[in-house]
């Protein structure tokens, strides 16, 4: 099919890397998946310590504690194959924000928490998001501050995933109240009387609980502190930019599943006499769907490629996430139309994969957002800052 030939920024290991995944998710994943209760959207853990025992959960971190020290467009591979069994298997392969720890962490911190990490022991969750700090996170409130032998970390984060399964948080905030820099250090969230947890139940993407975690002057130790003080947003900009392709290509995997079911479905499907894949609106239907994921996938893999390849790729992220999020919900709504009354309903994954790809117009930058960086890099910054309706001058 379409979808299984090779990316023209695909070389021989991708395509085997492309194939050992795919085997894993269908014949190791798949059933641990599917062994849950019905309707039991939450992630099954067993499934990720299956990862680890092939190891795939650490192939994107350095083979000094285990990985294999796979490029961008080995991990966007990775996205795509777990976005074919659902959006929520985003956590089944690599180490997803803990590399934020491989690439600024400390060599204790790596020691500790990289080797946890490839054996599916533990996850790495991110905390930015604020009540009044969204998409302008240099109006963060939370604050990192200096005490004796340790920072005091006091704050709310709210809107943010994995609050109870992750090991540790990378929390973003300030140094100075009044300062537009922030700073990341990892908090470790375990069993830490400081942290107090409230659950909020979602619309999507319910695999990972969901919610805010408040931080009650927490003393961590100043070898926590991630990169540099006071340039945290260096290390934002540098790991979203990856990561809003890789869940792009994750959202365009639960596309293209959607795509090979409702082909299969078509060509068994009658109506008035014929197979519904006969008509002319079905065809082109799925046609349109099918040359719009492609050319998605072309724009996802080159921005990787460029990335692979020291070439700067923030508004390439920023298209491709705005892109191919929107190209891949049409899709599965589309694929949903021609399933017509059984697509609506939870016995099939269509319904689940438009809440979820939904969420994603939002996660990780919003659309609007993306629209900014790319549009500041088209009209350049002076008249980006000048745009009718802009607040914030960009820093």
């Amino acid at each position: 099919m379409l979808f299984d030939k090779p990316m023209p920024y695909w070389n021989d290991h991708h395509q085997r890397l492309q194939q050992e995944i795919r085997t894993f998710v269908e014949h190791v994943a798949t059933p641990i998946w599917h062994s849950r209760l019905p309707h039991d959207e939450r992630f099954p853990w067993a499934a990720r310590v299956a990862a680890a025992k092939v190891g795939l959960t650490g192939i994107d971190l350095s083979p000094a504690y285990g990985g294999r020290n796979a490029d961008f467009v080995s991990q966007g591979i990775a996205f795509e194959e777990c976005g074919r069994l659902d959006i929520d298997a985003r956590e089944l392969i690599g180490s997803g924000h803990g590399a934020i720890i491989a690439r600024h962490g400390s060599p204790d911190l790596k020691e500790h928490w990289l080797p946890r990490i490839i054996r599916g022991e533990a996850l790495i969750g991110v905390g930015i998001t604020e009540e009044e700090a969204g998409s302008d996170i240099r109006s963060m409130k939370t604050m990192i501050s200096s005490n004796g032998n340790c920072y005091a970390v006091h704050g709310k984060k709210s809107y943010i995933s994995r609050i109870n399964e992750a090991a540790a948080f990378i929390i973003f905030g300030k140094t100075h109240p009044d300062d537009t820099h922030l700073s990341a250090i990892l908090v470790d969230t375990q069993n830490n009387p400081a942290i107090e947890r409230t659950e909020i139940p979602t619309m999507g993407v319910r695999g990972w609980s969901y919610g805010s975690i408040t931080i009650h002057d927490d003393c961590v130790p100043k070898e926590n502190m991630l990169g540099v003080i006071d340039e945290g947003f260096s290390i934002f900009e540098e790991h979203f930019s990856n990561w809003r392709i890789f869940m792009a290509l994750l959202c365009l995997g639960a596309a293209a599943a959607s795509m090979h079911e409702v082909i299969a479905y078509s060509q068994t499907r009658y109506s008035f006499n014929s197979p519904i894949a006969k008509f002319q609106s079905i065809m082109f239907a799925i046609a349109e769907s099918m040359s719009a994921i492609y050319t998605a996938r072309l724009l996802c893999y080159q921005s990787l490629w460029l990335k692979d390849n020291g070439y700067d790729n923030a508004t390439e992220a920023a298209m491709s996430k705005l892109v191919a999020v929107k190209i891949a919900f049409d899709a599965v709504n589309g694929a949903l139309q021609i399933m017509g009354a059984r697509g609506y309903t939870n016995q099939y994954f269509f319904e689940k994969r438009l809440r979820d790809i939904r969420g994603f117009m939002i996660a990780d930058g919003t659309n609007e957002i993306m629209k900014s960086i790319i549009s500041k890099d088209i009209f350049g910054k002076d008249m980006y800052n000048t745009m009718i309706g802009r607040g914030r001058k960009y820093e």
